[in-house]
């Protein structure tokens, strides 16, 4: 997460640091279907509660015992949750073949790049530019590939054939789709 914020120059990753982190903490995580926050039974504060005057909701000052409960409860199911998410990847390696994939022409694709920037680290530098549009395949591990916006950035040049192991399929992030 942090890497989609950095500035190019790596000089502000501690500036937004504390932001990504209660990003992070608060959002339902993909494995147990809810947030680290949840899972040890607290609730995060936001910036408004600072704000606003404090009233406290009856339902909210439940007893300790209740509350150690539910948390426990929530890392039960946190353990399932995960315990099935293991099986499910588990038996999707299993399924899966290891063949490159095929990319039609005009399908929009990103493109890997070598991670090789000295000064900057290479943990927070994107891993793939684009999008690109494929042109054309040219080999069966081959393809013609193009952006699909001139730029005056000197790595993204014009047309050039690339390995398909250096291509993934592009989703537009303002398509949101339901699991």
């Amino acid at each position: 997460m942090l890497s989609m914020y950095v500035s190019a120059d790596h000089t502000n990753w501690d500036a937004i640091l504390p932001f990504v982190t209660y990003a992070y903490n608060t959002a339902p995580q993909s494995t147990t279907g809810f947030s680290p926050f949840l899972l040890y039974g607290r609730h995060p504060s936001h910036t408004i509660d600072t704000i606003l005057p404090y009233k406290p909701d009856p339902s909210e000052c439940a007893p300790i015992s209740d509350t150690a409960r539910l948390a426990e409860e929530c890392r039960e199911l946190a353990k399932t949750f995960t315990t099935n998410d293991q099986e499910r990847q588990k038996s999707i390696r299993a399924d899966t073949s290891t063949s490159a994939p095929t990319f039609l022409p005009g399908a929009l694709v990103w493109l890997s790049i070598p991670t090789t920037a000295t000064g900057l680290s290479s943990k927070l530098l994107p891993k793939y530019e684009g999008p690109y549009r494929v042109v054309e395949r040219t080999s069966p591990a081959n393809y013609l590939i193009e952006p699909i916006e001139q730029s005056s950035d000197m790595r993204r040049r014009g047309r050039d054939i690339v390995n398909v192991e250096r291509l993934k399929v592009y989703h537009d992030p303002l398509i949101v789709t339901s699991c």
